[in-house]
């Protein structure tokens, strides 16, 4: 039992010091790699423009089709026998 009071100190402290090593880690790489990291932000950026544009283009199609459809709408009541 004695043995346990020395030891207990140390499980306590050992997920903390695994988790600071991993921290350490994967800053360390993240780090030696920082200008692979600018380059791929910057091509992250322009693929998120040109799905904004996609996105401004089909909405775009989407109003101009409802447009449509409701002027459809529209001459088929106007045609429609009156009963």
């Amino acid at each position: 039992m004695g043995f346990l009071v020395f030891l207990m100190p140390l499980l306590a402290t050992l997920p903390i010091a695994v988790a600071a090593v991993i921290i350490a880690r994967l800053w360390l790489r993240n780090r030696e790699h920082g200008g692979d990291l600018a380059e791929r932000v910057a091509e992250l950026q322009a693929s998120f423009e040109a799905l904004r544009s996609d996105q401004a283009e089909l909405q775009e199609r989407v109003d101009f089709s409802e447009r449509l459809l409701a002027q459809f709408r529209d001459q088929a009541r106007i045609s429609r026998p009156a009963d």
